[in-house]
């Protein structure tokens, strides 16, 4: 019987029977004890995983948010008319996140917006590249915000 735990048997799995290894039980963990050169070398490999998972983790956030588009707002008219305002945005950020930035940035609430693209609405949760109109990198879009009564 082979009694070498096994990476892929549980820990408290019994004996398996007519099981061959290639190993014998030595009833140790290992001979001897680690050599610091081979401790080093451990960590300098963890160390370049790190930096290797950190930078494939920045370029998949970077894929997320897409690249930035540029929005022509056509807000609704006060005393002087219609007003535009323009905002540079990450593709991937969602209409109603759009919304805040219009209630931070121009006083008007929320709730009370509504986004129309080419007349048609835009809804809360999509994102702006959810939208075939909205195109990184072609020429501005215009997005008319009307109030709800």
């Amino acid at each position: 019987r082979c009694f070498i735990r096994h990476s892929h048997r549980r820990r408290d799995a019994l004996p398996v029977r007519n099981h061959t290894c290639p190993q014998p039980y030595t009833g140790k963990a290992r001979q001897g004890p680690r050599q610091p050169s081979d401790l080093n070398m451990n960590l300098d490999a963890l160390e370049a995983s790190r930096e290797q998972a950190s930078k494939q983790k920045q370029e998949e956030s970077a894929a997320e948010r897409g690249a930035d588009l540029l929005v022509v707002l056509q807000l609704p008219g006060g005393p002087d008319g219609p007003q535009q305002a323009e905002h540079r945005l990450p593709a991937g950020v969602t209409v109603a996140y759009l919304k805040l930035v219009i209630e931070q940035q121009h006083g008007i609430p929320s709730s009370t917006q509504c986004l129309k693209l080419a007349g048609k609405p835009m809804l809360d949760p999509f994102s702006l590249c959810d939208y075939p109109a909205l195109k990184a990198g072609q020429a501005p879009v215009s997005i008319t915000v009307e109030l709800l009564s």
